[in-house]
C-alpha cells in the first residue's frame, strides 16, 4: 500500500476533522478532540503492528461518529493485518459506501481480493483506483501482475511501464516482472535489459539473477554467466540444495566451454575451475578459516575510510 505525504498506510492523518458527515461537522470541541486522540492512537498502534489495539481505537471513533470514513479504513487495515480478510472487506465497503471517491479504501479492497485469489474482483478495484488516481503505482503494479498471470503480456507491459514512470516503491520488482513479460513475448533483448535493471536496483534479488543466468547460458555468454553464478553462490552459501543445482548447471556449461578453443577457452575453463572450487564444501571451510586470520593495516587509511581495530 503506497504512502504519500501526510499519510500513514494510506490514511490521511490530517483529515480527521474533514466533515465526511453532518455528525463530524456538528460535533462539539470535546468530541472532536476525543476522535482526534483515538485516531492518532490508532495510527500509532498500526505502526507498532499492535493490530488489535488499533482496531479498538478506530472502533471507538465509529461509536462517536458512525460515518467517519477513514476510521473504517483503519478498521479494515487492522482486520486485514490480523488475518481477517472477510471482515476487512466489509469495513472497506462501508468506507466506499460513505465516500465512493476514497481511493485508499477502493485500492485496499482490491488488495484483499487479490490475497483471496478473487482476481476478477481485484482487477475491477484496481481499475477503479486508476479512475481516482491515474498514476497510482501500486494499482498499476498489481494490474500488471494480474495481466501477466493471464499471459496477457502486452497489457502487462503497458501497466508496468506506467508503474515505473509513476515512481513505484519497488522498482526492482517491476523491472523483474517486465523482464518476465518480455520473455513471454520472446523479446529476449528487452527482457535482459529489465533483469539487469532489477539487479542494479537490488543486487541480491535472486529471481532476476536466475533469469540472467538462463539468458547468459542460452546466449553462450560464459563470462557474464560466471559473474552471475558467483553472486548466486554467495547469496545461497548455506543452501546446499541450491548449490547442488548450480553445480548441475555448471556441468552442462562445462561441456560447452570445453569446445571453445584458444586463449578464450583457457580463460573460461580457468574461471569455471575457480567457481567449482568455491562451491566445494572443503574449499569453503578453508576459506572461512583464512578469513579468521588477523588482518594487518600496513598504511594509514584515508580520513574517511573505515578503520580496522584488533
Amino acid at each position: 500500500m503506497g504512502l504519500t505525504e501526510g499519510t500513514f498506510y494510506g490514511i490521511n492523518i490530517r483529515s480527521v476533522f474533514k466533515p465526511y458527515s453532518k455528525g463530524v461537522a456538528t460535533m462539539d470541541k470535546n468530541n472532536l478532540e476525543k476522535v482526534e486522540k483515538y485516531f492518532q492512537e490508532g495510527l500509532r498502534f498500526l505502526r507498532l503492528k499492535a493490530n488489535a489495539s488499533a482496531y479498538e481505537k478506530f472502533a471507538a471513533i465509529i461509536r462517536e461518529e458512525p460515518e467517519h470514513v477513514e476510521a473504517y479504513v483503519g478498521l479494515g487495515l487492522s482486520l486485514e493485518r490480523n488475518g481477517k480478510p472477510h471482515e476487512a472487506i466489509s469495513m472497506y465497503k462501508q468506507a466506499i459506501k460513505l465516500d465512493p471517491k476514497n481511493a485508499v479504501a477502493v485500492y485496499n479492497l482490491g488488495v484483499v481480493y487479490l490475497g483471496l485469489k478473487q482476481n476478477f474482483k481485484a482487477w475491477r478495484q484496481f481499475k477503479k483506483t486508476l479512475k481516482l488516481q491515474p498514476d497510482n503505482p501500486n494499482a498499476l503494479h498489481n494490474l500488471g501482475l494480474l495481466a501477466f498471470n493471464k499471459k496477457k503480456y502486452k497489457k502487462a507491459i503497458s501497466f508496468l511501464l506506467r508503474a515505473v514512470a509513476a515512481n513505484t516503491e519497488k522498482p526492482f520488482a517491476i523491472h523483474y516482472l517486465l523482464g518476465k513479460s518480455f520473455l513471454g513475448q520472446r523479446l529476449t533483448n528487452e527482457a535482459y535489459f529489465h533483469f539487469r535493471k532489477s539487479v542494479e536496483l537490488r543486487d541480491e534479488f535472486l529471481p532476476a539473477l536466475f533469469e540472467l543466468f538462463k539468458l547468459h547460458q542460452m546466449r553462450g555468454e560464459w563470462l557474464q554467466l560466471f559473474e552471475v553464478v558467483r553472486k548466486i553462490s554467495r547469496l545461497c552459501s548455506n543452501n546446499q540444495t541450491m548449490r547442488n543445482e548450480i553445480q548441475k548447471s555448471l556441468q552442462a556449461v562445462k561441456e560447452k566451454v570445453d569446445h571453445v578453443e584458444g586463449s578464450s577457452g583457457q580463460q573460461l575453463r580457468k574461471v569455471l575451475d575457480e567457481i567449482e572450487a568455491e562451491l566445494d564444501p572443503e574449499h569453503r571451510s578453508r576459506k572461512f578459516n583464512e578469513n579468521l586470520q588477523p588482518k594487518v593495516i600496513i598504511s594509514e587509511p584515508d580520513e574517511d575510510a573505515p578503520r580496522v581495530y584488533h
